[in-house]
């Protein structure tokens, strides 16, 4: 007997490994994300609330970090990724938050360029009768570090050291002087963002790269075990698809 295998039926099999890939995406509110050009890194101080000089040296802005053309080297750049903003401007966002979908976040820490490393706590936190509850990651001195976490609603971020508290909901911070101490690049909607941190609060620099986090969501064990189903199968199909035109 002949078995005939249709393309129809590995592309079923494609479709499985896609669905077994895809994870639930977060959404941040609290501004719009806006394109930018690398052109506004040689004019600091203009079109984005982050581009600034920066103290640690020319050409070191989280702008630079990112698109790997200046002085500020993190793993595999990602180029010039949209911006949280709060509006055309460039403004920083007054507060913002994400809220989770299900899926278990995972915050590497990527490079950590201050002098007061040792002193940063970067973490997350949730809000529970409107009151922020903390979660700590890791420290400036962790880079390289990969944390997971899992969130169940509105979340965001928190860095804390000797001169206070930063939350990326502001009102929160305990200052109470309305500094943005996040700037956050979406790089696949809901899926993957760079956050870029400002230690020095608003007597700082402004290069927000201080800490530089990567976020990803994880896929769910269920998916993964979809995966490894979808690939058995693809692996059968092609193999008796071979052994009939022998």
């Amino acid at each position: 007997m002949r078995f005939k295998i249709s393309n129809s039926l590995l592309m079923l099999s494609t479709l499985a490994l896609a669905g077994a890939l895809a994870v639930k995406a977060d959404t941040v509110t609290g501004g719009t994300f806006q394109s930018w050009s690398t052109s506004i890194l040689n004019s600091p101080g203009t079109a984005a609330y982050w581009n600034n000089n920066s103290g640690d040296g020319p050409k070191y802005n989280i702008g630079w970090c990112l698109t790997g053309g200046g002085n500020c080297v993190i793993p595999n750049p990602p180029g010039n990724l949209p911006f949280l903003s709060s509006g055309p401007s460039g403004g920083a966002p007054s507060a913002f938050y994400l809220t989770n979908t299900g899926a278990t976040q995972a915050g590497e820490l990527l490079a950590s360029i201050t002098s007061n490393s040792a002193h940063d706590t970067f973490g997350w936190y949730d809000l529970v009768a409107g009151t922020p509850v903390l979660t700590p990651l890791f420290t400036g001195s962790d880079t390289g570090t990969t944390a997971l976490f899992s969130p169940t609603g509105n979340y965001g971020f928190y860095m804390q050291n000797q001169l206070g508290t930063y939350f990326t909901q502001s009102s929160y911070d305990s200052t109470k002087d309305g500094f943005q101490a996040f700037a956050i690049f979406q790089q696949t909607a809901g899926k993957s963002f760079y956050l870029g941190v400002e230690d020095g609060g608003p007597g700082g620099d402004r290069d927000y790269q201080d800490m530089i986090i990567h976020l990803t969501s994880v896929p769910e064990p269920a998916s993964l075990a979809l995966l490894g189903g979808g690939l058995l199968l693809m692996g059968a199909l092609l193999r008796r698809k071979s052994a009939v035109r022998k």
